[in-house]
């Protein structure tokens, strides 16, 4: 997976430990007001490889905040990979403000990513 991304933006390579995700941000938390999140998952169980991707976002994937609304997964199956693709709009339970989060879990080859962008 390669990643183009702003100079000037954070990357962090220690999210999640031993390097499970890779985090960027648009500055240095907390002052920042954008992160993209990349987490990749070998499957290791069979049935991974054929569950339904918007199910398992649906049910992966918990409300944030107060006011939380959330659209339903849905999925779409391109030539070499699948994906899925939820968003939540919500009031950020810190800063006060709304916030949204765009969640895509594509699978490939037997590997899954979930990839995020906060904002």
């Amino acid at each position: 997976m390669r990643f183009e991304f702003p100079e000037g933006w954070v990357l962090d390579r220690t999210s999640g430990g031993e390097g499970k995700s890779v985090r960027f941000y648009d500055g240095h938390p907390p002052n920042d007001n954008i992160r993209l999140e990349v987490s990749v998952i070998r499957a290791l169980h069979p049935l991974a490889l054929d569950a339904p991707l918007a199910e398992v976002l649906n049910g992966s994937i918990e409300d944030i905040g107060d006011r939380c609304q959330r659209s339903e997964a849905f999925s779409m199956k391109l030539p070499h990979h699948e994906l899925a693709l939820l968003d939540l709009e919500y009031i950020d339970p810190v800063e006060k403000r709304p916030a949204h989060s765009l969640f895509c879990l594509a699978r490939a080859g037997g590997v899954h990513a979930l990839i995020s962008i906060t904002y």
